[in-house]
């Protein structure tokens, strides 16, 4: 019985010191690890991602800048590598693990990117507002503020940078060879240099349908002064002057550009001439003028079926050609003439009348004549109208003739045909049984009298722009050109 009590007694402290053996054993083969990442400041840095190996495990760092690992094996050799965004990554390794205790270690990491400013200023230390910075590589561009700063935020650590400065009324600044550091505020100073700078007031200066003069005001933007000048190519219906000039610095030089429209061509008309100021640039002007295609309305048919289209000038109506009908309205046959009765002159500047057959007998103003239905021999008053609508009796005459020298003799003054009437230089026939003056003068009649034997026609002339009335006989020949009643 007393064995049996000892051998019990033995079974139970053997028992007991196994437990405390083992015990001892599971708590001195663990140890704790703590890392504590900071930047090159020795800020702590929040969020931070911890990677740690062996065993795959990863933490975040806390407010303080630390993540921490528990329950790491003493016998292990522990590796870690610590991620940021916009820091350079760092692995540190041979981190050994004691028991019971928490490994402290620390990790340092760099910015891999920093900010960039730029401060922009003119050579008298002036704040350079709204200039454009372009960075490169990359093409970012900033406005620079009130203060002249511009301000690139995040930019890769590093060199080989550069930076182009761009303002009106500046010289464009580059700059090569620009360092960034990480984790700082780079700062950089560029100096814009405001040399003469040509302005100009328009670079297209259009005449439309009317302007016969236009201003174009030369400017400097800049500092200083620059010499111009005008280049150009030959166009008939265009002149600028002055030719040259200088401009100093808040002054201004003033050329006037002038249209000949009797020159332009039916339709668009564009020239283009530049100013030269040599260092200081170059403009392109566009001139255009607009030279109005006439308006027709429809078409008349008188008697013999010969076909007239319609010009509307201003108010007016004309027919577009002068009267070829050999009928009264009525039917009858009525006498007529065509310049020394050659055929080939008939169809291109009509017949001659009479006043009393252009008439049909009538002494009335505004009758109608020969003219289809509808239609008038126009009056004094009406012709005096259209002249007046064409800019007056000195320059009208060149808005009613053909262009050009193809019926007209040369040099045919002033002749644009602006209004579509197309005058021909028909000549005349007198009661001799004589014609005169074909390639050289149109003459029309009115349906105003001024004495009983004579009556008021209108003249155009190969060398001058004019329209002239005057009284003739009214036996001798002239074109009748209708007017819509």
């Amino acid at each position: 019985m007393k064995t049996l009590r000892i051998t019990l007694l033995l079974f139970v402290t053997a028992s007991i010191v196994f437990y405390l053996s083992s015990c001892k054993k599971t708590k001195t083969s663990t140890g704790a690890l703590q890392v504590n990442v900071q930047d090159e400041n020795s800020k702590p840095i929040l969020l931070a991602s911890v990677f740690l190996v062996p065993g795959g495990e990863t933490q975040l760092t806390d407010t303080l800048g630390n993540a921490s690992f528990s329950e790491l094996d003493k016998n292990e050799i522990y590796t870690i590598t610590v991620i940021k965004a916009n820091y350079d990554t760092v692995t540190k390794s041979s981190i050994l693990i004691i028991a019971d205790q928490t490994t402290k270690t620390t990790v340092m990491l760099n910015n891999s990117v920093g900010d960039l400013l730029f401060k922009i200023f003119d050579e008298h230390a002036i704040p350079v507002s709204l200039a454009t910075v372009t960075l490169n590589p990359g093409g970012l561009v900033q406005l620079s503020d009130l203060t002249g700063n511009a301000l690139f935020s995040e930019i890769p650590k590093g060199g080989g940078y550069s930076v182009d400065v761009f303002k009106a009324g500046y010289d464009t600044a580059i700059q090569s060879g620009i360092q960034v550091k990480g984790g700082s505020v780079t700062e950089v100073t560029i100096l814009l240099s405001t040399n003469p700078r040509l302005h100009v007031s328009d670079s297209i200066l259009d005449f439309d349908s009317t302007k016969t003069q236009l201003p174009l005001i030369l400017s400097n933007e800049g500092t200083g002064s620059f010499n111009w000048q005008l280049v150009s190519g030959s166009y008939v219906w265009l002149s600028v002057h002055p030719i040259l000039g200088m401009v100093n610095e808040s002054e201004t030089d003033v050329l006037i550009a002038e249209v000949d429209r009797t020159k332009l061509k039916q339709g668009e008309n564009e020239a283009v001439f530049y100013i030269d100021a040599y260092n200081a640039g170059l403009k392109k002007i566009t001139v255009r003028a607009y030279f109005p295609k006439p308006v027709f309305d429809s078409t008349v048919i008188d008697y013999d079926g010969n076909i007239y289209k319609i010009t509307r000038i201003g108010p007016q109506y004309w027919l577009d050609k002068n009267l070829l009908v050999t009928h009264s309205p009525s039917g009858s046959p009525v006498t007529s003439y065509y310049y020394n009765s050659n055929p080939d002159y008939l169809a291109t500047y009509g017949r001659l009348y009479t006043w009393e057959v252009a008439m049909n007998g009538s002494i009335a103003q505004k009758a109608q004549g020969l003219c289809p239905d509808g239609w008038h021999v126009p009056s004094y008053s009406e012709f005096d109208q259209l002249i007046s609508s064409l800019g007056g009796p000195a320059v009208a005459g060149g808005k009613l003739k053909e262009q050009g020298i193809s019926h007209w003799e040369t040099p045919n003054t002033g002749a644009t045909n602006f209004s579509g009437f197309t005058a021909l230089p028909g000549g005349d026939y007198w009661d001799d049984g004589t014609y005169h003056y074909l390639h050289e003068r149109s003459f029309f009649w009115s349906s105003t009298s001024y004495v009983s034997s004579q009556s008021y026609i209108v003249y155009l002339h190969n060398n001058n722009a004019e329209t002239v009335f005057f009284p003739v006989l009214n036996s001798d020949g002239f074109s009748v050109r209708c007017i819509k009643d």
